[in-house]
């Protein structure tokens, strides 16, 4: 095997490469040598500065409801000159609401998946799609337990009956 007689570029001793293509007479100065073009590349590069949050979108009402309906009332969109933006938090605000589950773990939990995925805003999609799911199926769960409590107990009773007689 050829040795090549080489002068390091970091430290500048004399060494015996084993390749012609070697600068540094082992790891240490190589590693020396990387560290001082990161700070240099560091020093030379303006600071970036921050990128703002994409704006978000206004929807308009015919994006939602047909463009000969009219929006329904307590929508958002009354006669206002601006639309308001109906957000993912929002919305579950108001199902949670209306299922009278907002004060329950799951409401809150709900709550929080709706928040963070309308702050997302530097999260990647992947990401986006697992919480949209994760918010899907705890207001699944939350909105199940709030028909399963709605139900008359009787209801209960009666139907178990039936099963008894037909089984």
């Amino acid at each position: 095997m050829a040795l090549y007689q080489r002068t390091c570029q970091q430290c500048g001793t004399p060494f015996e490469a084993k390749r012609p293509q070697a600068l540094f007479c082992g790891h240490v100065c190589r590693n020396r040598a990387s560290r001082l073009r990161a700070e240099l590349r560091e020093d030379t590069t303006p600071a970036a500065e921050p990128t703002p949050a994409p704006a978000r979108q206004v929807l308009e009402p015919s994006a939602i409801w047909g463009a000969e309906e009219e929006p329904p009332a307590g929508s958002g969109w009354g006669d206002e000159d601006q639309p308001r933006l109906i957000t993912v938090l929002t919305t579950t605000h108001q199902l949670l609401s209306d299922q009278h589950v907002l004060e329950t773990p799951l409401g809150q939990a709900a709550l929080q998946l709706a928040a963070r995925l309308d702050e997302s805003h530097h999260e990647s999609g992947s990401s986006m799609a697992t919480l949209a799911k994760q918010l899907q199926s705890t207001l699944a769960a939350a909105t199940a337990a709030a028909a399963k409590s709605a139900e008359d107990p009787m209801d209960e009773i009666r139907r178990r009956r039936e099963e008894r007689r037909a089984g």
